[in-house]
């Protein structure tokens, strides 16, 4: 029993630093990049609300 239980934390040692390498740490938000995709995430937000209520005009209008 306790055999199994040091491979199974084993197990969860090497998962844990297996995704920990692809997981960057702290991210600089004055990047280019992160910049970049904040204004992606905005743009497509204002889309989506402003879009929203066309799918329900479109529903009461087939009524």
């Amino acid at each position: 029993l306790h055999s199994a239980y040091g491979d199974a934390k084993d197990w969860v040692t090497r998962s844990i630093s297996f995704f920990r390498s692809y997981i960057p740490g702290v991210i600089n938000p004055h990047a280019k990049v992160v910049q970049q995709w904040n204004k992606f995430f905005v743009i497509s937000c204002l889309v989506a609300i402003f879009i929203d209520p066309l799918f329900f005009f479109l529903l009461s209008a087939r009524q």
